[in-house]
């Protein structure tokens, strides 16, 4: 038996023992068959054709890789097949050079991977599933760096990643499993520099970051149609805050260093406008504003926050000014109505007018002193005409009596009913002598002197 033909029956007999005995009667029909050992062991096995041209090879190479490898009709290499020594196992595809074109590997902690390889041999794709059932399928440059990535995380969650050729990350974008959406844009150094998420109930978030990954600005908006766009400075603290409420309000702040709002514009849906100023520790100090029929107001607070000045005028165009304690109340109010009459009221703690002091739009003055119920008590007013008159009024309201000068005369004092009428009057009379009357209920003269 030549050694062809020994290669070939070895071939055969090895065939036989994986395809049982009906292959082998095929192939031995008719020939002797001969007993054989259970078992083949060669360093080599090599098949070939009928022009004794190597068609295929098995063998161990050097570097310890099992290789069953394929020839061409002309003998030259044309592809192989190898599984390498590592754990878990590995299959490996080569083309007619020897470079590895393809690759299935497997490792003990279940983790799997399939790995496509260019004509140099340079890894180019590769999809992978670990252990924990992440999967991964990543597009290489050719100078083994990954620079696409699509993965899904063991909860299914889906993620694409695209890198520069460092192999830093650039811009991601992912799915988590609450199903919030992101997609972020990063620098060299790996900071982001944009990002927008969009979260499940619809909230969604724009955001510009800083050389550091420091906020610059974000815009969000919510389901309900609110909108919000914030400006940082390179600390990261907001400065500039402008929104839109779902209702159609707007509001502009601005911020200090520390992040404490110390400005603030509103303008409410029904008209009203405010502008308001917050000290460092976020107090309210002053407002100015406008109500939905336009009348403006003016307000200024102590650090408390506190009202202490106010200044309002109506939209008939009265102005209006008080004056507040350190709890708040009213204690002087300066006012002008719309017949032009002016006046000053003081007000108790508990907020009740005690005294006031004004003047009629024809210019008459008037002051007044009213007790702790709020009743006036005392009233002094001065006519256009020069008639001075002096009130002295009970608890009721109702004037007891009066003294009163009227011009060219001398002062007279009367004393009054509770009804109002007048009961008796003591004055000086034109000659100068003193007089005194009477009278009755009915202002009828019961008796008078001089």
């Amino acid at each position: 038996m030549t050694k062809r033909q020994y290669v070939l029956l070895s071939l055969i007999m090895a065939a036989c023992s994986f395809l049982g005995g009906a292959v082998a009667s095929f192939f031995f029909h008719g020939v002797p068959v001969y007993a054989a050992s259970p078992t083949l062991r060669a360093e080599q096995l090599v098949l070939v054709d009928a022009r004794g041209k190597i068609r295929a090879a098995l063998g161990v190479t050097s570097d310890n890789v099992a290789k069953l490898g394929f020839f061409d009709a002309a003998g030259a290499p044309a592809g192989a097949v190898g599984a390498a020594p590592t754990a878990g196992g590995g299959l490996g595809f080569y083309d007619r050079r020897g470079l590895l074109r393809g690759l299935v590997s497997m490792a003990d902690d279940g983790a799997t991977a399939i790995g496509l390889y260019d004509k140099e041999g340079v890894s180019r794709v590769a999809l992978a599933i670990d252990g924990q059932g992440a999967g991964s399928l990543s597009f290489d440059d050719g100078a083994d760096q990954p620079r696409l990535l699509l993965g899904a995380g063991a909860s299914g969650a889906p993620a694409i990643s695209m890198r520069d050729a460092a192999g830093r990350a650039r811009l991601a974008l992912s799915m988590t499993q609450d199903n919030k959406t992101a997609l972020g844009l990063y620098d060299e150094s790996g900071f982001a520099r944009a990002a927008t998420v969009v979260s499940a109930d619809g909230t969604a978030k724009l955001g510009i970051y800083g050389n550091a990954g420091a906020a610059s600005a974000v815009l969000a908006t919510t389901p309900g149609g609110a909108t919000e766009l914030g400006l940082y400075d390179a600390a990261g603290q907001a400065r500039v805050s402008l929104g839109a409420g779902a209702d159609g309000s707007s509001t502009l702040s601005l911020h200090d260093a520390e992040g404490t709002a110390r400005a603030l514009f509103a303008a409410r849906v029904d008209g009203e406008s405010r502008l308001v100023f917050n000290d460092p520790q976020g107090v309210v100090r002053a407002a100015i504003g406008a109500g939905s029929n336009g009348a403006p107001a003016l307000g200024l607070r102590d650090a408390a926050g506190v009202d202490r000045v106010a200044l309002v005028l109506a939209e008939s165009g009265m102005p209006s000014l008080s004056l507040h304690d350190g709890a708040g109340a009213g204690r002087t109010a300066l006012t002008v109505d719309e017949e032009g009459r002016s006046s000053i009221e003081f007000a108790d703690a508990a907020g009740t007018v005690r005294s006031a002091v004004g003047a009629a739009a024809n210019g008459a003055p008037s002051l007044s002193l009213r007790d702790a119920a709020g009743v006036k008590r005392l009233a002094l007013a001065v006519g256009v005409d020069g008639a001075t008159t002096l009130f002295f009024v009970n608890a009721d309201g109702l004037p007891q009596a009066s003294l009163a000068a009227q011009p060219g005369a001398k002062p007279g004092l009367s004393f009054y009913s509770d009804a109002g009428d007048t009961l008796a009057v003591f004055g000086v009379s034109p000659d100068d002598k003193p007089a005194l009357i009477l009278k009755d209920k009915d202002g009828n003269v019961t008796w008078s002197a001089k």
